[in-house]
């Protein structure tokens, strides 16, 4: 444990200041006998408790040290018996080794072989494929075309005949009007020359 600290506090007579007037520093004050006695007791038992610990550390360090020396030896002569059986199952692991990478590159090689007529496969689709989409935007932008064409034409129609509407509408209103001033001049003329008639008979034509 940490030694304690020594009491704090102004309760003790001629304290705060050093002989000669000069002021302390903040929180220190001078440790009666007894307080040092007792301070350096804890320091020792401190110390003492410390080195027990340091003791005990390096007594288990040994004993753990020998155990894993023990275990070493044990486990370097059961290497040595196991090196024996190891070497045959490393033998046989070879053997089976090389005849695993024989038919590994016999697979290898098929899979390379079906991999290569794949990608002629693939180009060839891509080809046709891209040649599809191409003719297809062709006959798409030939259609549209089309359609801009006959539309254009539409609006042309469209325009002449509202034109020639328009045109034949004005020459009926004209033709229209110059019957009625002629069909109302004739109607005056008929009049007149009716009343002319009737007067030749003695007719009066206000009494009508």
């Amino acid at each position: 444990m940490p030694p304690k600290k020594g009491k704090k506090g102004g309760g003790k007579k001629g304290g705060g200041k050093k002989k000669g007037g000069k002021k302390g520093k903040k929180g220190e004050e001078e440790l009666t006998p007894e307080e040092q006695l007792k301070k350096s007791t804890m320091e020792m038992q401190n110390l003492k408790h410390h080195l027990s610990l340091q003791n005990s550390l390096s007594r288990r360090t040994q004993s753990a040290r020998d155990q894993l020396k023990t275990d070493f030896l044990n486990l370097t002569d059961q290497l040595e018996e196991e090196r024996s059986d190891q070497l045959d199952v490393h033998n046989d692991l070879a053997r089976q080794f090389k005849t695993f990478q024989t038919e590994k590159n016999l697979v290898i090689d098929n899979l390379q072989r079906e991999n290569i007529q794949l990608n002629n496969e693939l180009t060839n689709c891509q080809q046709v494929l891209a040649n599809t989409i191409q003719e297809k935007d062709s006959i798409i932008r030939k259609k549209e075309d089309e359609v801009t064409e006959l539309r254009n034409k539409l609006r042309i129609l469209e325009s002449t005949y509202q034109n020639i509407f328009d045109t034949s509408l004005r020459n009926l209103q004209v033709n229209l009007t110059k019957a009625k001033d002629q069909w109302e001049r004739s109607s005056i003329d008929l009049q007149d020359r009716t009343k002319e008639r009737l007067k030749e008979f003695g007719i009066n034509f206000q009494e009508f």
